[in-house]
């Protein structure tokens, strides 16, 4: 990729995580108001959401919009990488919520 075509390219980013999270946000407050018209305990539900490298913040983020579970893709494919890989999760994001 050329450099003009790079610099075009990023003028043209857009974030998705706060896009992705308002989403997040909205369905699940859609979900908490089904469950209010039909007596249903929304805290009763576990809600998986998908993301892709998760930070501390946006995992506490999640957590409090009612969030149990996060699925993310392995960290590496190979045994010393992915062992690495997942130790560093379990040190830096699930000690830690």
């Amino acid at each position: 990729m050329s450099d003009a075509k790079l610099r075009a390219w990023v003028q043209n980013w857009i974030e998705l995580g706060p896009i992705l999270e308002a989403i997040r946000r909205r369905e699940l407050e859609a979900m908490t108001d089904e469950c209010g018209k039909t007596n249903r305990d929304p805290g009763e539900i576990e809600v998986t959401c998908g993301l892709g490298k998760p930070t501390l913040d946006f995992v506490k983020r999640m957590q409090d919009l009612g969030v149990s579970r996060l699925i993310m893709p392995p960290p590496a494919f190979d045994k010393d990488g992915l062992r690495a890989g997942l130790e560093k999760i379990g040190n830096e994001l699930i000690s830690k919520c």
